[in-house]
C-alpha cells in the first residue's frame, strides 16, 4: 500500500528521489537512472514492476509524473505480471488518463494486449467505470468488439451495473442487477461508459428494421418504430426502413409450395411478408458481419392465415396439448 502515496521529490542527473508512505511513515528511496530495476520485473514473485506500481497510485498527477520518469529511463511498458496484466491494464484500472496516453505512445505498446483472463485495458476501464480512460483507449484505436474469456465485451461489462439518472438524481434506466433505490456513483459512472462506447462505434448499437409495406397495412410498424425511438437514445439504436423484399428462392428454402401458393392469394399480405423476410435476412447479415451487435425486426404476420390443412393440423396439435382446441 505504500506505493499508492508516492511522488517524485527530486530529480538529479542520474538519480530520481521518490518519497512514499510505508506503514504510516514517509520514506524516501533513490533510484539510479538508468537502473536495471526499471526494465525487469521487481522483486515480487508476481512480476510486478516499478512502472506497474506507478500506474496504481491514487493520485493521477503523481502516477503520470513517475510513469514518465520511468519510461524515459527505459522501463518496459510491455512487461506483464503473472496474471498477464501490463502497466496499461493497471493504468486503465486506476483510471489515469494521462498515464494511459503515455503508455500507448511508448514503445509501440499494443492497446489490445490481453491478460490471462482475456481482458484488454478497454474492458478493464469499462468494468471500473472510468470514462476518461475508455475515451483515451478508444481514441488510440482499441477494439471495442474484443471479448474476454467470459465472452464479454467492454460494453457488456459496463452495462451489467450501469444506471442512468435524471437531473434530480433519480434512476431512470437500470439493469436487472441494480436495485431501484438511489443509484451508486459507480453505476452512474458505468452508464457514462456505456453512452461513450455506443457513441464511439455504430457496431455496438441495436439495428431496428421496419418497412413501409406494414405501415400501409395499419400503421403498426410506424408506431412501433416511433416507440423505439422514444424509448431509446439515438446512440443506443439505429432505426432503418431500408429493407428489400426477400427473393422467392429464400422463401422456398423455408416454406412448402402449398404454403407459398396460399400466401400469394393476398397480394398486400404477400408483399408485406416478403418485406418482413427481407428484414430478417438483412438483420442476420448485419449481425454476422459484425456491423451491429444485434438487431430487431418489427413486423407482423402479414395478415394471411395458414392453409386449411395446416390450420387443422395446428388445431389438432393444440388439442393434444390440453389447449381445448384453441389456437395459440
Amino acid at each position: 500500500g505504500g506505493w499508492r502515496e508516492a511522488r517524485v521529490v527530486q530529480r538529479r542527473d542520474k538519480e530520481v528521489v521518490v518519497a512514499y508512505k510505508d506503514k504510516g511513515v514517509m520514506r524516501q528511496d533513490t533510484i539510479s537512472v538508468p537502473s536495471p530495476l526499471l526494465r525487469v520485473p521487481g522483486e515480487t514473485q508476481s512480476g510486478f514492476t516499478p512502472l506497474m506500481c506507478a500506474c496504481t497510485l491514487d493520485h493521477s498527477e503523481s502516477a503520470a509524473d513517475i510513469s514518465k520518469e520511468l519510461l524515459a529511463a527505459g522501463a518496459s511498458a510491455h512487461q506483464q505480471d503473472s496474471d498477464g496484466y501490463s502497466a496499461l491494464h493497471w493504468a486503465a484500472m486506476a483510471g489515469h488518463v494521462e498515464v494511459v496516453q503515455q503508455l500507448v505512445a511508448a514503445q509501440s505498446v499494443s492497446v489490445d494486449q490481453r491478460a490471462e483472463s482475456g481482458d484488454t485495458a478497454l474492458i478493464i476501464a469499462a468494468r471500473c467505470g472510468h470514462a476518461g480512460a475508455v475515451a483515451a483507449l478508444v481514441g488510440a484505436g482499441a477494439d471495442v468488439t474484443a471479448v474476454n474469456k467470459d465472452m464479454q465485451t467492454a460494453l457488456q461489462v459496463a452495462a451489467k451495473e450501469a444506471v442512468s439518472v435524471d437531473g434530480a438524481g433519480n434512476a431512470v434506466m437500470a439493469a436487472p442487477a441494480v436495485p431501484s433505490s438511489a443509484p451508486s456513483a459507480g453505476s452512474v459512472a458505468k452508464a457514462a461508459v456505456v453512452d461513450l462506447l455506443l457513441r464511439a462505434d455504430r457496431r455496438l448499437r441495436t439495428l431496428v428494421l421496419h418497412h413501409a409495406e406494414e405501415e400501409e397495412g395499419g400503421g403498426k410498424e410506424s408506431s412501433a418504430a416511433r416507440v423505439a425511438t422514444q424509448r431509446y437514445a439515438p446512440d443506443q439504436i439505429e432505426v432503418s426502413d431500408d429493407v428489400e423484399p426477400a427473393a422467392l428462392a429464400v422463401i422456398e428454402a423455408v416454406h412448402s409450395p402449398d404454403y407459398i401458393a396460399h400466401a400469394q392469394t393476398g397480394q398486400g399480405a404477400w408483399r408485406a411478408s416478403l418485406r418482413g423476410a427481407g428484414a430478417v435476412c438483412r438483420a442476420v447479415d448485419e449481425v454476422v458481419s459484425g456491423q451491429h451487435r444485434n438487431a430487431l425486426c418489427l413486423g407482423t404476420s402479414g395478415g394471411h392465415a395458414a392453409p386449411p390443412h395446416l390450420q387443422a393440423a395446428q388445431e389438432e396439435l393444440n388439442g393434444s396439448n390440453g389447449n381445448g382446441g384453441h389456437r395459440r
